[in-house]
């Protein structure tokens, strides 16, 4: 039997995708605060524990929202020690995880690690600054969020990636970092993604204000 604690806010699924037209949108300050409280319980996951923990899923569902809009992730069924990796029982749930799984699950490979953990946080900064879904079916064409925001951040197009409810009460100067950090964790390459702990640092720096704030792309 698992107990865990109340959440007044339901999850961030709810909030980002299942909300009524009536109720608020999120504000950025909440969707930043998400960000980080999610990044700096996967950095205590990996680093706290050896071998370390990997959730396996982490997606808007798993993040459950207090009255404050602290997140506490929570659903570790997928959740292994690196040692204890069950390939066969972890293929199967991976298909309710569509456009959260990173490249080197998907296919099954047995080399994984903590980063792709960090793939399923990249997605879903991409939802919380995006307001959309990792993948969305129209008629006649798919769209996978992370190559469409790519493609907008490559033709310098930053502003047309913000979720339009947000009204545009966000800091500019926020939102190109928070999406280049999102395209360094969604990387192909697993090596290539930053550890949670320096995701960590580097939300904490993009809060910073600009004349304090190092380089850090």
């Amino acid at each position: 039997l698992l107990v865990s604690e109340f959440a007044p806010n339901g999850n961030l699924q709810s909030k980002l995708h299942e909300k009524l037209p009536s109720s608020p949108s999120l504000s950025w300050p909440n969707r930043f605060k998400i960000l980080l409280g999610t990044a700096k319980g996967l950095a205590h996951l990996h680093h706290s524990f050896r071998p370390p923990i990997i959730h396996y899923n982490i997606k808007p569902s798993n993040i459950l929202l207090d009255e404050n809009f602290n997140p506490k992730i929570s659903d570790f069924g997928l959740a292994r020690l690196l040692t204890k990796l069950d390939k066969h029982v972890m293929s199967n749930r991976f298909q309710s995880a569509l456009g959260y799984v990173a490249p080197e699950l998907a296919c099954q490979s047995l080399r994984v690690n903590e980063k792709c953990d960090v793939y399923g946080f990249g997605v879903m900064i991409l939802e919380l600054v995006t307001g959309r879904r990792p993948v969305e079916y129209g008629e006649d064409n798919v769209l996978i969020l992370n190559d469409h925001v790519r493609v907008l951040l490559e033709h310098g197009n930053v502003l047309e990636c913000v979720d339009p409810s947000l009204m545009n009460e966000f800091p500019e100067d926020e939102v190109l970092p928070v999406l280049k950090l999102a395209m360094v964790c969604t990387s192909q390459i697993p090596s290539s993604r930053p550890t949670m702990a320096e995701v960590v640092q580097i939300l904490q720096v993009i809060k910073t204000p600009v004349p304090q704030r190092m380089e850090v792309f």
